[in-house]
């Protein structure tokens, strides 16, 4: 009987340490100042709006003028991205503008599919990234227009300005034209000062890289692995079982940029740059030929802050 009562104690007390261990600290953290960001490209599509909303613009530039205007459309669809057509698309530039996210709108409505779609909703940081999404002064629309290379915004060809309501119909075709969304990290614990640029645009990219192994570990344990045109490069994961009709593509190395002060980002692009990257593409598979299609892309992202360069 003592012997027993010594082995509860024993199983008690073991089972207290492992309730009361701390988990391990993780090493990325959301970089809440940049927002989470939906790439809205309506592509020339004015939304007729009885009663619309213009958000605030978050902009360092004129507000004619876009934030950013070195994004290639040859280059950016290169990387697969779902965007429109254009017959010459290195002739075109795809600029930017960044806007607070309306109040009109559900935001929680708008994003939880989104999220729903790449599998956010479980993944690792899930409770973090929805606790941060549920107050809607978190979320930005990065409005993206495309125009000829050379083309010059002024007061008299001002860049469009955003504009939303809460009606069906807007919201439907607000939600198709989302066409990227993006979430940027950031390393848990601050470096110490007196780094050179480049040590911490280096350091800025470890938490991406963290959160970057977590999610890569996340789709590997949950779906099964499939093939795809570049297992070179990319990791592929079927969404719905056998039928693989859905699947997740995923960068399996995040981008590190050398050339980040060449890579201004638009939150404030005199100070902030983009240090390094990693996609995740969910593709749909395409009933004429079988072939999968981009239908959206989640970017990761992290961006190293600088003094005015």
């Amino acid at each position: 009987m003592k012997k027993n009562i010594f082995l509860l104690a024993v199983i008690s007390l073991t089972a207290l340490c492992a309730c009361n261990t701390p988990k391990a600290a993780k090493d990325w953290a959301i970089d809440k100042p940049l927002k989470f960001q939906l790439a809205y490209i309506p592509d020339g599509k004015t939304p007729e709006l009885s009663n619309p909303e213009a958000p605030t613009i978050i902009s360092h530039n004129a507000d004619y003028s876009p934030d950013i205007d070195n994004v290639n459309l040859a280059d950016i669809k290169g990387l697969g991205f779902n965007l429109p057509e254009r017959s010459n698309p290195a002739d075109y530039k795809l600029y930017f503008k960044l806007f607070n996210f309306p109040s009109c709108l559900d935001s929680q409505a708008l994003v939880t599919p989104l999220l729903a779609q790449f599998k956010l909703d479980k993944a690792p940081g899930n409770k973090e990234l929805s606790d941060f999404l549920k107050d809607y002064s978190n979320l930005a629309v990065k409005e993206g227009v495309i125009e000829q290379a050379n083309y010059v915004f002024s007061p008299q060809n001002s860049f469009p300005r955003f504009q939303a309501e809460n009606s069906p119909k807007f919201v439907d075709e607000f939600a198709r034209d989302i066409r990227f969304i993006a979430l940027y990290v950031t390393p848990s614990q601050d470096l110490k000062t007196g780094t050179t640029p480049d040590g911490l645009a280096a350091y800025s990219t470890k938490g991406l890289i963290s959160y970057h192994k977590a999610l890569m570990d996340y789709y590997a344990k949950n779906f099964k692995s499939t093939k795809g045109p570049q297992d070179d490069k990319y990791a592929y994961f079927c969404l719905n079982g056998g039928t693989c009709s859905a699947v997740i593509k995923i960068e399996k190395a995040p981008q590190v940029f050398a050339n980040w002060r060449e890579l201004p980002v638009p939150s404030d692009p005199k100070q902030h740059f983009l240090s390094g990257r990693a996609l995740v593409y969910y593709m749909e598979k395409a009933s004429k030929d079988g072939q999968f299609a981009t239908k959206r892309v989640f970017e990761i992202g992290s961006i190293v802050r600088q003094p005015e360069i």
